[in-house]
């Protein structure tokens, strides 16, 4: 029995659940829009060179591997309305994890760069 194809099928199949999986856990673009009027905070969690290269206009950095330490000084209300961007998404799931274990409530994966500019994009 030819058992070559379990390999490239189990990659295929890893990569469309991983997109998947972020595209379920971003928020729709007319939902983030209403946040940021009502006064969400884009965070953008990408290391400082990524963000100086390229930043969606009115995003706060705040690098992933300083977010747990960086935002209960800068965010002391643990209600206040976060909206995660990074790259591809994957980075900015981690944030919202990391925000809701220090516990905030209302916080929010808006994915990638991509779309977070198309959110942030004046209309």
């Amino acid at each position: 029995m030819d058992t070559n194809w379990i390999l490239p099928l189990t990659i295929v199949v890893l990569v469309v659940a991983t997109f998947a999986f972020k595209r379920f856990t971003q928020l729709g673009t007319a939902k983030a829009r209403r946040m940021i009027a009502d006064g969400a905070i884009v965070l953008d969690v990408r290391s400082s060179s990524e963000f100086k290269r390229d930043a969606v206009p009115g995003a706060v950095n705040l690098p992933l591997d300083s977010l747990a330490t960086a935002v209960p000084g800068r965010f002391p209300d643990r209600n206040q309305v976060f909206l995660i961007h990074c790259l591809s998404g994957g980075r900015s799931l981690m944030g919202c994890r990391t925000l809701k274990g220090l516990g905030y409530t209302q916080v929010h994966n808006l994915g990638s760069l991509s779309h977070a500019r198309t959110v942030c994009r004046k209309a």
